[in-house]
């Protein structure tokens, strides 16, 4: 079992990105149980918008290659996340999810505000960017947290130490061998209990 606290331990190794959040891990497992999509694609555009209590949020368009798990397959999908900066206003959530433009990722999304929307499961640790590093045939995933004063572009993020990669083809297969085995019936933090049978359906799971 690969627990995602790899993952954290990778970003904390990049002082000049991290910050001091803290989030519980979650390993692989749960991440793919509690998780209403998982999906691989590229995204195309972001922007915030304020809600009704003046709270800002990001939001990316995702355009799908492949969808691990979801009620559907959808062309793209609208992830969104607490945190941003609309003219002078801005809320700062640390451990917040980050997006640009023409960035590579594979998320876990979990519906929010009723199911009206999507956000990545445990903040930044449930979205990945997946690069090439320079000289190497394979990708790998990084769940990056970045400072939210900090402007974000994927492209110049760096990489990690080789010994902390993650290859992207792993983790996506992870996923799917536990797609096959299905939740195990335990409790997620966080995550109600009816919320995961339903989105542990079998129809869901497989795809």
């Amino acid at each position: 079992m690969r627990a995602i606290v790899a993952a954290l331990l990778l970003v904390v190794a990049l002082p000049d990105v991290a910050n001091a959040t803290s989030i519980a891990p979650l390993t692989v497992e749960q991440m793919t149980d509690a998780s209403t999509y998982i999906v691989r694609g590229r995204i195309v555009r972001v922007w915030t918008e304020a809600d009704a209590d003046g709270q800002v949020w990001t939001h990316a368009e995702v355009a799908i290659a492949k969808v691990l798990k979801g009620p559907d397959e959808p062309a793209s999908l609208i992830v969104t996340s607490i945190g941003g900066t609309l003219g002078l206003q801005t809320t700062r959530v640390d451990g917040m999810a980050r997006f640009s433009a023409e960035e590579d990722t594979l998320m876990f999304l979990d519906a929010i505000h009723g199911g009206r929307d999507l956000t990545p499961v445990g903040a930044f640790t449930g979205k990945f960017t997946i690069r090439r590093p320079p000289h190497e045939v394979r990708s790998i995933a990084v769940a990056y947290d970045v400072n939210p004063d900090t402007r974000y572009d994927a492209r110049f993020l760096p990489v990690p130490p080789r010994e902390q990669w993650l290859f992207a083809d792993d983790l996506e297969a992870e996923v799917t061998a536990h797609l096959v085995t299905g939740w195990n019936g335990r409790p997620i933090p966080g995550v109600p209990l009816d919320e995961l049978v339903r989105v542990n359906a079998p129809e869901r799971r497989i795809h």
